[in-house]
């Protein structure tokens, strides 16, 4: 019987995780969790960030934040960056969830008295993705030599179908 209720923990987890996705391209919530942030630090530096639910991926994140870049690049009026303190840190946390306690008769228990009283615990590692950067956008055509610049239109351009919009609610 603990198999049961192993299984019926996994597939509870299974369940609620088809419901849930990734974090979408949108601002971070009051919590600063959830999506992206941008402070202007001058008038042409910016400290941006991106930050994901257990559901996003590494190079999600770091898609987010090099279009989050270019989309501040170009509504401030410039038309490449360089970006500098570009960073990703992972975090994991575990969770544990007890399954629901179960009863079965067992040898003279058998007619209507409760059995052995049980559950299991299933660990998940739960593993979340920040990327933060400071951005320095500029006017004019981007330094072909210099690595570290990023044309922002062409950022946009390449990376916007990667780019996981919002839910739009339905009508």
């Amino acid at each position: 019987m603990p198999h049961v209720a192993k299984l019926a923990a996994i597939l509870l987890l299974v369940a609620l995780a088809g419901c849930a996705t990734p974090t979408p391209y949108q601002p971070a919530g009051p919590d600063g969790r959830d999506g992206y942030t941008v402070q202007r630090i001058e008038t042409n530096r910016f400290r941006i960030s991106f930050s994901g639910n257990s559901l996003t991926t590494r190079q999600m994140v770091d898609t987010d934040l090099l279009y989050l870049a270019a989309e501040v690049t170009l509504q401030n009026g410039y038309d490449y960056f360089l970006a500098s303190d570009r960073s990703t840190d992972k975090s994991t946390s575990y969770q544990t969830t007890s399954t629901v306690p179960f009863a079965y008769a067992a040898g003279p228990y058998r007619h209507g008295y409760p059995g052995v009283i049980g559950g299991s615990d299933l660990t998940t590692p739960i593993t979340e993705y920040d990327a933060a950067a400071e951005i320095i956008a500029f006017k004019g055509t981007k330094p072909a030599a210099d690595p570290q610049a990023y044309d922002a239109r062409d950022v946009s351009t390449q990376l916007g179908p990667a780019i996981l919009r919002p839910a739009t609610p339905a009508s």
